[in-house]
């Protein structure tokens, strides 16, 4: 289940985007397309009969009305100051339906019938107050927060509330039987209708190519600092990405360099203090663990990376 927060901060992530994005969509784009190899062998195996993926979202996603791409890299606050905080954290949850929406048509086209066994749905949890709400009353001001928080626990949903609809879209065997598929629910395990942005096929695949041209290389890796040391967690480590040969190879390198993206290869490691390991071919399945940092060098590596990030998860 993925799932991440608020913040009313404006900044931007190691990519270059809006923080709040980086964090609810990118990051569950990274974890999920990595670990899909591992969920369709363990499907294909038999050692379940289904696999599930469970996304939280919220009916704060109907806030937001518009997705533009270029504004998630817009060097200053999109909206005025109080409405951007909310505006940017409902802009990602409408980036976690169209994903989501997306993710479930491909597992429904892919050529591997395991894909086809993978169940994928979003859920908003309700209106649960937890410390996290406590970013209200920096949005709001203290009094205004303080009333929103006082409403929400006399009419909101309790955690058990919350926790009962992921529970069913997690593990209840009604979502195989009626076949439940990139559906919205509500508290408690009701399917729900959503915007019609929402809803827009095109704009999820769009979101879906901007995604992948983002996730592009170890991008997020220069940003994470060690708090003990002040330096970027690879530092000393051994890490693999991306090469350039793959792209010389297609000719698109000078696209890729138009993005400004970063990418893990050898200038950019030793830049963090890291230790590049090279793939033997661009396109080769190839993954470095080093403690618990795991890096790989492309798409190919998806599979021996997702067992190789479960191993170093075993081993903490």
């Amino acid at each position: 289940m993925t799932r991440i927060g608020i913040s009313k901060e404006y900044k931007l992530s190691p990519q270059k985007i809006d923080v709040v994005f980086a964090a609810n969509c990118v990051g569950h784009h990274v974890l999920t397309t990595h670990l899909l190899p591992l969920l369709r062998q363990t499907v294909s195996q038999n050692k379940t009969n289904d696999a599930r993926i469970v996304v939280t979202s919220s009916s704060l996603h109907s806030f937001c009305r518009e997705l533009n791409f270029d504004l998630l890299a817009s060097p200053k606050p999109p909206k005025n100051r109080f409405v951007d905080g909310i505006w940017r954290y409902a802009r990602s949850k409408l980036g976690n339906i169209l994903w989501t929406r997306e993710l479930n048509r491909r597992l429904l086209r892919d050529d591997d019938p395991a894909s086809r066994r993978i169940y994928v749905n979003i859920f908003f949890p309700g209106n649960i107050v937890t410390d996290q709400w406590s970013v209200w009353s920096e949005i709001l001001g203290s009094l205004l927060g303080a009333v929103m928080q006082f409403v929400f626990r006399v009419i909101g949903q309790s955690t058990e509330d919350g926790a009962a609809t992921a529970m069913f879209l997690g593990a209840s065997r009604r979502v195989v039987d009626d076949d439940i598929r990139g559906r919205y629910f509500i508290p408690i395990a009701t399917p729900d209708a959503t915007t019609k942005i929402a809803e827009d096929g095109e704009l999820a695949r769009d979101l879906w190519a901007y995604l992948e041209s983002l996730c592009h290389g170890g991008a997020i890796f220069p940003g994470i600092i060690d708090s003990s040391t002040g330096k970027s967690v690879i530092a000393g480590r051994k890490v693999t990405g991306f090469t350039t040969r793959g792209e010389e190879e297609e000719g698109v390198l000078d696209t890729i360099k138009s993005w400004s993206r970063p990418t893990i290869e050898s200038s950019a490691a030793a830049a963090c203090g890291a230790n590049y390991v090279s793939p033997a071919g661009p396109w080769d399945a190839f993954t470095v663990t080093d403690g618990d940092i795991v890096t790989s060098a492309n798409p190919a590596s998806a599979h021996v990376t997702a067992e190789a990030a479960v191993n170093a998860f075993d081993a903490l």
